[in-house]
């Protein structure tokens, strides 16, 4: 499931896009681990 549904997105966004992605997911996680 994580497969089939992440790549494609990565693969049209752009490189700017990819590394916003990135840092959202990182602040998900931080977000995560406080609550």
């Amino acid at each position: 499931r994580d497969r089939t549904g992440v790549t494609p997105q990565s693969k049209a966004l752009t490189p700017e896009q990819q590394k916003i992605q990135e840092l959202e997911a990182r602040i998900a996680r931080l977000e995560r681990e406080k609550s």
